[in-house]
């Protein structure tokens, strides 16, 4: 054992301060840890670190809740080092720490003091009394210890082992520090440049992963953001605030005493949780914490589920009963909320990556096993933590699996690598890396990259692994990271698969989350620019990206796709045989050769490898003399050709990448020198049948197919394999879509292939995962149609299953890719042919479930639609048969919105013209919408452009026949003694708000059970039953049970889409029969209508006022709500506005919110209308009387955008006041109507309709501005809070001067002083006040 020595301990410390503390904890970590929680980090107040126990204690005669605290003070007397000063000066600092020991602990009741050598206590001064004299006066119970150079030297007496290891790293003359760890991985990061470009690595989210698993602060930062979620829906939605003595009429009393306390119980770790991070850096404590919980709480969580798996916990109703429905509503409320919440702090599912718990079992880790095929980046990945950690000063260890040479120990061989056999153990080195991290509060990264590299097989990791594992376990401050080729997961893990190891990642290359920083780098380096759009995803393997920039440095203009890509493998193998050569032509030859036979003896072995070294090297031709330097070494050491690897303990050689080896075999061995001919007799000979999928398919067939429809074109006269052969399976064409697309001119002719195949369930899956991967993994639209037109033969139930659960499923994607796609930079670089498809990729999310997918998507259509109108239209031609009436609804939608938008004569008479001759006619679907947005083409058609639409043409088939279910009348609904709670599909809210307004509005001429047997009819004609779907849909319900997120509404299941489809059917049957009363009987809009097609756009935002109404910082709140100030926007009634010249403009509608941030707030609205009045007598009467202005505004909440000014909506009431006052602007409110309705809509102000028509201006709804030919007119301004309605001043003057009208500005200003505050805790008086204006404008 290493003998004390403080003056190493200076030496090989950055701080000898920070040193002595860091030696003392491990002392005291060691000696009591397991009596409670220690508190350790930078910067503790009073002493180093404390303990509080969690235990009695008798060796130290403490109680559980008692605290310990370790002050060190490396008080050093350099003429005796076995003393340690304490003249007053040291006293006073003694005294001043114990201070502020007490103002942390409070409950302090040992006080340890720590110093290198004793304090002496001889007469006359007595300096040890009198500092214990002093500390008592402070607190009379406190015990105080003593531990200098004797205690320590005692201590090690107790356990050699320990305080050897602890004793040789901080008194070693060969001190481990970051320098010497640092100066260790350098070694190894510069033998690894060649294979690690440091200017091209990009982090992925296993760099993101390593950042939690090591940083504890980054952990509690991540832990306070999901508190503040936490705690905010507790603040929001605590469900017993008011009253939780409640007393329930249904609920089981004990079912709700035990949902309270699961709920009481959960805020209150909520609570705990935020407190412990406040006052202590332990994450261990807050792992206890929810350990605890989670124990708390199984039984009364069991016994939840019991009884609400068996329906006990609310007892059936005897009549309809709303209190029934009301506490069914709080048993579903509590659930939310108890789901919520708990997902915040453990998760919703094991997926689940965004709450407490996961973050907690990060940090936990202490080793990392990172699993990856050859070319994926392991190294890459090594090298990179390694520079970071060092980069930040922050140790780390790399080793390299290639320097485990012999059958040693791999951790004496580890520590001889680093200079330190004979002065290190490997736990010692293990220790002294602890105390490294300790001191920077991270973990110490131990990176061993490439086990299965070492020598003389990987197994000699197996055993020394599992040691060097456990060994770390008892570190803190570590994390071991291996990496590992996946096929050697037995040798090292014994393991049959890299799933079965703990804590395994596995990397794959780039992925979204980098790949565009890694290609931009790459093309960057090697100087390479593209052309056009292009799939980035293409290059998710490092070494295939690698490949195409060696084989493309200094490309301009690259076209990237498929055939480019293996063009550049081509491109690269031949280089590479030319390197390898280098210039012999005999060498060239035997390279060629060589690469025929091993692809042969592949294909006829059906195999992926050749066993090393003997058969590899029988393969190569002119392969004399030595190993080293020969054509065979030669062809392996490059690295990017054949690599080594291991199978069933067998040595093997195979292809670096398996699209390398796929092209190998393709090209060099089953199409050489063959023509067109022999290429058809091939792939119809029993030998292609390998390359489909069956009991003797090729391991590398996926890649030797796609190769070999790569290379067809080249040899056979641009024709593409469909032409060529045209009777193989299904499969091969739906498996290689993206290959076949590449290479044709015509696309319409390949819809119209796989339009005509005969698919089977396994056909139509692969065929909707590969659209589904082309589109939203690679951002290629060119296969849509090809999906599109093939779905014309599948049924709904196929869709669904195969196209819209995968839609459902991956909400998140889709709804990223639409909001970019709709992006002005975006869409100018897709080629007319490219908008097409994006159209159609569009049109296949109209049947999904999702409404907020379905509903972007329409908005997205619209949006590209508008470039090139026709294409829209030539869409809806093609999709006249479709079945999928959601589908078609959406169609007609998005051709509504163009129509509305682009206002084109030419166009919209074409539209009309197809709707009226072909569409109507060749349709039998009476759905309400799709009737109304072709009756609104009409009717703009009609307005505008004089289009003399037939109206009976839309009554094509108002004599349809609507069966009734008979069965289902017999064995659901017959006994049935009451509905209005819903029965079976149809549930509460589609019965309260859809079925009994049906029977309220046809004069009760309809009764329950005949609406019921109606749709249930209609929802089986569209292919729905509850027993095909029931598993998916039970898969849906248990999704949406879990779910976390505010778009609960937007999720429908398949029922609600066909009982939806089948309801607006039934209301378009009784609209066309005049059997159903509606709010304007003259159009066929309904209430139920969930999206405006013409999508008003907000106009981008500007600030326009940039007042602050609030109190300032030193004013009187009260005497800011009494104040009488009320000319809030007076200047700006008539006003210029930026961008628009000099030309005045009048404030036609004002709104403006301002508000604190705090709990309780004060908070300003003011909203001005402006109004047009006739007589100025009688408004002066009105004024003097007292009267305030009351203007009809009518309701819009029906109409759409695109339908402004052209089309009257509205009923106004009758005015019987003298004067007629009548509101300049009206609202547009159309997504407030209901929940239901898409949030894609916003409200604003527009144009009264007569002041419009009399312009004769047009309204825009993409910037909501009504427009005179090109001139802008109105103009909204908007802000966060705020908005602004104007008009130009000379128009409107127009207007009110040819009708002899007035305007006043009509002003309203609320101020509130104590928003929020409790009636009780009020301390102004009054707390709100209203203020009124009118101000008459001369313009």
């Amino acid at each position: 054992m290493k003998n004390i020595d403080w003056k190493q301990l200076e030496k090989n410390s950055e701080s000898k301060e920070i040193g002595f503390e860091q030696f003392c904890f491990q002392i005291a970590y060691k000696k009591y840890a397991s009596l409670g929680r220690f508190d350790s980090w930078y910067n503790t107040p009073g002493s180093e670190f404390y303990l509080t126990l969690e235990k009695d204690s008798n060796e130290l005669n403490l109680k559980a809740g008692n605290v310990i605290g370790w002050q060190a003070k490396f008080w050093l007397n350099n003429k005796a080092e076995e003393n340690s000063p304490l003249d007053s000066k040291h006293r006073n600092e003694l005294i001043d720490g114990f201070n502020k020991t007490l103002q942390y602990k409070t409950n302090l009741k040992k006080w340890i003091i720590c110093t290198p050598g004793k304090f002496s206590n001889t007469a006359p001064h007595k300096c040890v009394d009198h500092l214990e004299t002093d500390i008592k006066n402070i607190k009379t119970d406190i015990q105080i210890d003593y531990w200098h150079k004797d205690i320590f030297l005692a201590f090690a007496l107790e356990d050699n082992g320990f305080y050897s290891t602890l004793f040789n790293h901080y008194f070693s003359t060969k001190f481990i520090g970051f320098d010497y760890i640092k100066n260790c991985s350098e070694k190894r990061l510069e033998r690894l440049k060649d294979k690690f470009d440091v200017d091209l690595y990009v982090e992925n989210e296993i760099d993101k992963h390593l950042s939690y698993i090591t940083d504890a602060e980054k952990v509690r930062k991540k832990i306070r953001l999901i508190l503040g979620n936490a705690k905010r829906l507790i603040k929001r939605q605590y469900p017993f605030e008011k009253d939780e003595k409640i007393q329930y009429k249904y609920l089981d009393s004990d079912y709700a005493k035990n949902v309270q306390f699961l709920i009481n119980a959960r805020c209150k770790l909520v609570e705990d949780v935020d407190a412990v991070l406040d006052n202590c850096s332990n994450l261990s404590i807050v792992s206890g914490l929810l350990q605890k919980n989670r124990q708390d709480t199984y039984n009364i969580i069991t016994t939840l589920n019991q009884q609400i798996k068996s329906n006990t916990y609310i007892s059936e109703p005897p009549k309809n009963d709303q209190d029934y429905y009301y506490e069914n509503n709080l048993h579903e409320s509590y659930l939310r909320f108890i789901n919520e919440l708990t997902g915040f702090v453990f998760g919703v599912d094991e997926n689940d990556k965004n709450n407490i718990k996961y973050f907690l079992q990060l940090y936990s880790q202490r080793y990392v096993h990172v699993f990856g095929s050859a070319g994926y980046g392991k190294t890459n990945l090594s090298c990179a933590v390694c520079k970071k950690y060092l980069d930040n000063k922050i140790p780390a260890l790399l080793v390299l699996g290639s320097n485990i040479k012999d059958h040693s120990s791999p951790q004496d061989q580890i520590i001889a690598s680093i200079d330190l056999k004979n002065e290190y153990s490997f736990k010692e080195l293990l220790f002294a890396l602890n105390e490294l991290g300790r001191a920077k509060e991270q973990k110490v990264p131990i990176i061993i990259d490439g086990l299965n590299e070492s020598v003389p097989t990987a197994k000699i990791w197996k055993d020394p692994l599992a040691d060097i594992i456990y060994d770390m376990k008892s570190f803190d401050n570590l994390l071991l990271i291996t990496t590992l080729r996946e096929s050697y997961v037995q040798q090292v893990f014994g393991k049959t698969s890299f799933f079965e190891v703990e804590n395994h990642y596995k990397i794959e290359g780039f992925s979204n989350y980098n790949i565009n920083d890694a290609v931009t780098k790459y093309f960057t380096k090697y100087n390479i620019s593209t052309k056009g759009q292009y799939n980035q995803n293409l290059f998710k393997n490092p070494l295939l990206l690698k490949m195409f920039c060696v084989a493309n440095q200094g490309s301009s203009n690259a076209i990237i796709n498929q055939s480019s890509i293996y063009k550049s493998i081509d491109n690269y193998i031949s280089n590479l045989v030319l390197k390898i050569a280098d210039g012999d032509p005999v060498n060239k030859s035997n390279i060629i050769q060589s690469i025929e036979s091993i692809s042969k003896e592949l294909w006829d072995n059906n195999a992926r490898t050749i066993f090393y070294p003997d058969k590899y090297i029988s393969l190569i031709k002119g392969n004399n003399g030595p190993f080293v330097g020969s054509i065979a070494h030669s062809m392996m050491d490059e690295g990017m050709f054949f690599i080594r690897n291991i199978t069933d303990d067998n040595e093997v050689i195979q292809f670096t990448y398996d699209m390398v080896g796929g092209f190998c075999i393709a090209k060099y061995y089953l199409l050489k020198n063959k023509d067109e001919s022999e290429i058809k007799n091939f792939m119809q000979s029993d030998e292609f049948k390998k390359l489909i999928p069956s009991d003797d398919y090729h391991p590398l067939a996926e890649d030797i197919l796609k190769a070999i429809l790569y290379l067809i074109p080249n040899r056979c006269g641009s024709k593409p394999l469909y032409k060529i052969v045209s009777n193989l399976p299904p499969t091969v064409y739906v498996a290689n879509i993206d290959v076949l697309s590449q290479y044709i001119n015509d696309r319409t002719e390949l819809i119209e292939f796989f339009a005509s195949l005969s698919f089977d369930d396994s056909d139509i899956s692969m065929l909707c995962e590969k659209i589904y991967i082309e589109v939203i993994e690679q951002n290629d639209f060119n296969n849509a149609a090809v999906l599109y037109f093939c779905y014309f033969n599948w049924s709904n139930y196929q869709r669904d299953i195969y196209w819209n659960e995968r839609i459902r499923t991956n909400v998140w994607k889709i709804l990223q890719l639409l909001k970019h796609i709709t992006k002005e930079s975006y869409l100018s670089n897709l080629t007319e042919i490219e908008r097409h498809n994006h159209l159609v990729f569009c049109s296949l999310l109209f049947s999904s479930t999702d409404n907020e997918i379905r509903n972007l998507a329409t908005k997205t259509a619209v949006i590209i639609a508008q470039l090139n109108p026709y294409q829209i239209l030539e869409i809806l031609k093609k999709s006249i048969n479709l079945t999928d009436i959601y589908i078609l609804e959406r169609i007609v939608a998005v051709l509504c919105g163009v129509v509305l938008r682009v206002k084109d004569r030419n166009f919209t008479n074409e539209c009309c013209e197809y709707l009226q001759n072909e569409f109507l006619p060749n349709t039998i679907t009476n759905h309400i919408v799709i009737l109304d947005y072709i009756r609104t083409i009409f009717e703009f058609g009609k307005f505008y452009f004089e289009y003399p639409y037939p109206v009976e043409v839309l009554f094509r088939n108002k004599n349809e026949v609507w069966s009734q279910d008979v069965e289902y009348e017999k064995n659901t609904l017959v006994e049935r003694q009451y509905f209005d709670m819903g029965v079976d599909i149809f549930n509460y809210d589609f019965v309260k708000y859809q079925i009994k307004s049906i029977i309220r509005d046809t004069n009760n001429s309809l009764n329950y059970i005949d609406i019921f047997s109606k749709l249930h009819y209609r929802i089986r004609l569209h292919g729905y039953t509850k027993e095909q779907y029931k598993d998916v849909q039970q898969k849906q319900t248990e999704e949406q049970r879990y779910r976390r997120d505010d778009d609960m509404d937007s999720r429908e299941n398949y029922l609600f889409k066909y009982l939806w489809t089948s309801y607006y059917e039934f209301i378009g049957h009784l609209t066309l029969n005049n059997l159903i009363k509606k709010e304007n009987q003259s159009l066929f809009r309904f209430e139920d209508i969930m999206i405006d097609p013409t999508f008003p756009q907000l106009p981008s935002k500007i600030q326009l006022v940039n007042d602050c109404f609030l109190p300032s910082y030193n004013e009187n709140v009260q005497d800011w709500v009494n104040s009488d100030k009320s000319d809030y926007f007076d200047n700006i009634y008539c006003t210029t506005l930026i961008d628009e010249g000099d030309e005045e403009w009048i404030l036609l509608n004002a709104h403006s919110t301002q508000k604190d941030d705090n709990k309780y707030y004060n908070q300003i609205i003011i909203s001005v209308n402006s109004l047009m009045f006739s007589s100025i007598e009688a408004l002066r009467e009105i004024e003097d009387e007292g009267f305030w202005l009351h203007p009809n505004n009518g309701e819009f909440y029906n109409i759409y955008s695109g339908e402004l000014p052209w089309r009257e909506n509205t009923k106004e009431e009758d005015n019987d006041e003298e004067v007629r006052i009548i509101k300049l602007s009206k609202d547009y409110s159309f997504q407030s109507w209901s929940r239901m309705r898409t949030k894609l809509c916003e409200g604003f102000p527009f144009l009264d309709r007569d002041i419009a028509l009399f312009l004769k201006l047009q309204f825009n709804p993409i910037d909501l501005s009504y427009y005179f030919e090109k001139e802008k007119v109105t103009r909204f301004i908007w802000a966060r809070g705020s908005h602004f309605y104007f008009i130009k001043k000379s128009y409107l003057h127009k207007y009110l001067s040819k009708n002899d009208l007035q305007i006043v500005h009509h002003k309203y200003v609320t101020k509130y002083g104590e928003l929020g505050v409790p009636d009780n805790e009020r301390t102004l008086n009054p707390s709100y006040k209203n203020i009124k204006v009118n101000k008459r404008l001369k313009i």
